[in-house]
């Protein structure tokens, strides 16, 4: 109904333009995808380069600048379903790739436009493409959902790739862990609320690699949450020793006998 609603908004309208973006969105909310693009690619690559369309009415360049940014934020989006079911991963970084830049007044839109180009960077294995994207993602949207939901996914990444390698190529491999812990943290510190779990396996990673002020660190973050309730047991079996040890090879020696008399 309103994909018939949006096609009846006549060319003299002030938000024609709108319209014809909608048009598009109708279709991607739709599933389908290949009439969506059409759709974007009329307005975006064919109405907007018409001469005539030309205009200098601030109220016009307004109304334009935001059915531009819809179209092309769901563009992406059509992009990115497409390519999670075997399609073309560059495309969604062509379409989306500074986004952020090009409508700086898109909060909402721009870290999940960028979302998708880092996950596509990362299907692609293009992975200093993922560090340059991710640290932009952090500068600009350090508290977004998306950025730590783009942190806890190119984890996940990095772990498949790392069981695969953790023989054939163990320094990869330690090269690998150190990028999981890394993306974790991230993840971790972006919410006060992160479970324990990620917070487990965040302290575990810096214990194998050795990082012992890190995983100090992140062991008494789950001490003093963690250490009272459902996981208390495993706090005090498993967490407490190893911030004991942190301590140990840091030569905390006083810190860490006050860990063995806690236990």
């Amino acid at each position: 109904e309103a994909l018939d609603l949006f096609g009846k908004v006549p060319d003299n309208a002030p938000s024609y333009e709108k319209a014809l973006a909608y048009v598009g969105v109708c279709h991607y909310k739709l599933d389908a995808y290949a009439q969506a693009n059409a759709a974007f690619d009329a307005y975006l690559n064919q109405f907007l380069k018409d001469p005539l369309r030309a205009s200098t009415d601030p109220r016009v360049l307004a109304k334009r600048q935001e059915a531009r940014a819809t179209a092309t934020f769901y563009w992406g989006l059509s992009a990115y379903q497409q390519a999670a079911a075997g399609g073309d991963w560059q495309k969604v970084i062509d379409v989306l790739q500074g986004f952020a830049d090009e409508f700086p007044r898109q909060d909402a839109f721009a870290p999940a436009a960028m979302y998708r180009v880092l996950m596509a960077q990362q299907n692609l294995k293009r992975e200093q493409e993922v560090e340059k994207t991710y640290a932009r993602m952090l500068e600009l949207f350090p508290d977004s959902s998306w950025t730590g939901r783009a942190a806890t996914d190119i984890y996940g990444g990095l772990r498949a790739e790392r069981e695969t390698l953790l023989e054939k190529d163990p320094a990869r491999a330690r090269k690998l862990l150190y990028d999981m812990a890394r993306y974790m943290k991230v993840s971790n510190d972006a919410s006060s609320g992160a479970p324990f779990a990620n917070l487990r396996l965040e302290s575990m990673h810096w214990v194998e690699l050795g990082e012992w002020a890190t995983a100090e660190e992140v062991l008494r973050r789950i001490q003093s949450r963690f250490g009272k309730g459902a996981e208390a047991d495993t706090v005090r079996r498993n967490v407490v020793p190893d911030l004991g040890k942190a301590r140990y090879y840091q030569k905390k020696v006083v810190e860490r006998l006050a860990v063995r008399k806690s236990t």
